[in-house]
């Protein structure tokens, strides 16, 4: 099965070129897993105190964020990114479906949350429900 973020079809020769040869052979070798237990929408892995997962599709069809409820963390991997100690909503250029990406985004609402790590980015410490709030806003207009 190909990675479903990148199409080399798509890509000019130049492009492909450019690609250094560790990419070119993920691309030619995509990885193959065994998947185990599939995860379903609210339901609680009994670690770290409690890790809820939240469907977050979007950034790709599958996505989800981890709540860990003892110290109120939100993993959002690729739901949120960090830049210049901002959270931001979703990337344009590597979002799948940014319509249903922004509106996962209204799931973190609900949560009580103290910090939120992203990739990228890294970790947002404190309240994130007003910036949030402001990436609904502005990407829902």
């Amino acid at each position: 099965m190909p990675l479903i973020k990148t199409d080399t079809s798509r890509m000019s020769k130049e492009e492909l070129a450019s690609l250094p040869k560790e990419v070119k052979h993920l691309y030619d070798n995509s990885p193959k897993v065994k998947v185990d237990e599939l995860l379903e929408n609210r339901q609680e892995l009994p670690y770290c105190g409690g890790i809820e997962i939240i469907y977050t599709p979007g950034h790709s069809p599958g996505h989800i964020s981890l709540y860990l409820k003892h110290s109120k963390t939100l993993v959002a991997g690729d739901a949120m990114v960090i830049t210049n100690n901002r959270l931001h909503g979703p990337v344009k250029q590597t979002t799948l479906d940014i319509k249903t990406a922004t509106e996962s985004l209204k799931k973190f609402l609900d949560y009580d949350i103290d910090t939120v790590i992203c990739y990228p980015g890294g970790v947002f410490k404190g309240d994130p429900r007003p910036h949030i709030l402001k990436m609904l806003n502005e990407q829902l207009a």
